[in-house]
């Protein structure tokens, strides 16, 4: 969300909901708990008072940049295990949501029960 929020600069609390295809209840949580943080600012739109809008405060831009770093290195740890076993990540992935939506999980876990 954090990420999201920082490359918008000014992003609705409902567009971050629709994105991120979490709930609308949640994302306001979290809009709280960032602002309580210190990581974003909550204002409402001068156009439409009901609509909050986010933007990231400084240390939320800094926190944005030290994340996406550690993204990138988690990333590249993934990418060499992956090389070491000679598959890569986005075949797995691919193949484990393929076979999620043939066997949903709740059905998985049904036979289990």
């Amino acid at each position: 969300m954090l990420l999201l929020i920082d490359d918008q600069r000014q992003i609705g609390v409902v567009e971050i909901s629709r994105h991120l295809r979490l709930s609308h209840p949640l994302i306001v949580r979290m809009a709280r708990e960032f602002q309580e943080r210190g990581l974003v600012n909550i204002n409402s739109d001068p156009s439409d008072g009901r609509r909050r809008v986010l933007s990231p405060t400084e240390k939320g831009r800094r926190e944005a940049v030290a994340l996406r770093d550690f993204n990138s290195k988690i990333g590249a740890m993934f990418d060499d295990v992956f090389a070491e076993i000679g598959a890569p990540v986005s075949s797995i992935l691919d193949q484990f949501d393929a076979a999620l939506d043939a066997t949903p999980i709740s059905k998985r876990l049904a036979k289990l029960i």
